[in-house]
């Protein structure tokens, strides 16, 4: 945690910054027992109850309604928040974009240029 309470999350793939004005910075916080600035921890995998696949798919087929070129796009599906909600990180031309699909039918439900 860095001095200003802001999370710094990291996978072999990239680091995401959390900030304490992010929807999902009190579920970080409850998922790590806590943390202070200045503190590390390792984090274990968020329970994830979704198909993989079908997150993809739903990413995937609302980028192509939006009109990107996908070649060259890159993701990682981060996880769930506590409604069971699927977050996904994905970097298309340069743009990186945060993206929450709903459990209950897979649609995007919002997309975020952080």
């Amino acid at each position: 945690m860095l001095g200003d309470g802001t999370i710094l999350v990291s996978n072999p793939h990239q680091v995401t910054r959390v900030a304490p004005s992010d929807s999902m910075y009190a579920a970080w916080l409850a998922h790590l027992g806590g943390l202070k600035p200045g503190e590390q921890k390792d984090a274990a995998s968020w329970p994830d109850p979704f198909d993989a696949a079908r997150v993809e798919r739903s990413v995937r087929d609302y980028l192509l309604r939006k009109g990107v070129v996908l070649h060259g796009c890159n993701g990682d599906i981060m996880g769930t928040d506590h409604d069971g909600n699927v977050t996904a990180w994905v970097v298309c031309q340069g743009v990186r974009l945060r993206v929450r699909i709903s459990h209950d039918d897979y649609a995007v439900t919002e997309v975020h240029d952080p």
